[in-house]
């Protein structure tokens, strides 16, 4: 049996993150598409872009339909464009 990986994603409004995985992953699913946008990018790499500020929960299955991620995504706020601004 894979490692379940935990993973706690934090992703800025309209950016993106990668998230680089263990083992190899067939599909990725998130339960919110209104709130992240996720892509296969290969088999152990996602990208997940924040659409609205939210949480919602991302799952990777692999060849032998076992859950090799259970994620939280959380997308804020642009931070750091608030921060340019203030500055």
């Amino acid at each position: 049996g894979g490692a379940l990986a935990s993973q706690f994603v934090k992703v800025e409004l309209n950016k993106g993150s990668m998230i680089k995985l263990e083992s190899p992953v067939v599909s990725v699913v998130v339960a919110d598409p209104e709130t992240a946008d996720v892509q296969m990018v290969s088999p152990r790499l996602i990208f997940v872009r924040g659409k609205r500020v939210g949480e919602t929960s991302l799952y990777a299955v692999n060849d032998k339909d076992e859950t090799v991620l259970d994620a939280t995504v959380e997308i804020t706020h642009n931070i750091s464009r608030l921060n340019r601004m203030v500055k």
